[in-house]
C-alpha cells in the first residue's frame, strides 16, 4: 500500500474541512433563506473542537469505526432527541455526554499502546 505521513498542519486542515462546513447548517439552498446567528456560530465551533477530538481517536485507533460511531451518536442525541425535547435541550445533553466521554475514556484511550 501506499505509505504517507503526517505532517504537523495536516490535523489543522483536516478539523477546518470538518468543521467549517456545519456553518451551511443555517443554509437552507432551496428556500434562499440563510441565517447564521450566534447559535450557528457555536455550533460550527463545537464541531471544529470535535473535529480535533475525532482526528485523535483516528490517528490513536488507526481507523475511523470509533470516530464514526461517536459522530452518530452526537448526532443522534442533537437531533433525535431535539425534535421530543428541543433542540435546546438536546444540545445540552449531547455536551455533557461528549464531557463524560472525555473525563472517563479519552484519557485511557491516549495512554493505551497500540
Amino acid at each position: 500500500g501506499i505509505e504517507y505521513e503526517w505532517s504537523k498542519g495536516t490535523l489543522i486542515v483536516a478539523v477546518l474541512f470538518f468543521g467549517i462546513p456545519h456553518i451551511l447548517t443555517g443554509v437552507n439552498p432551496f428556500t434562499g433563506r440563510a441565517n447564521i446567528n450566534p447559535l450557528i456560530v457555536m455550533v460550527t465551533l463545537f464541531a471544529c473542537f470535535l473535529g480535533v477530538l475525532f482526528g485523535v481517536l483516528r490517528e490513536k485507533t488507526g481507523g475511523i469505526v470509533l470516530p464514526t460511531i461517536l459522530h452518530a451518536l452526537i448526532d443522534f442525541t442533537v437531533y433525535g432527541i431535539g425534535r421530543i425535547t428541543g433542540i435546546i435541550f438536546s444540545n445540552f445533553a449531547a455536551g455533557i455526554s461528549i464531557f463524560l466521554f472525555l473525563a472517563i475514556f479519552f484519557d485511557k484511550i491516549l495512554k493505551e499502546k497500540i
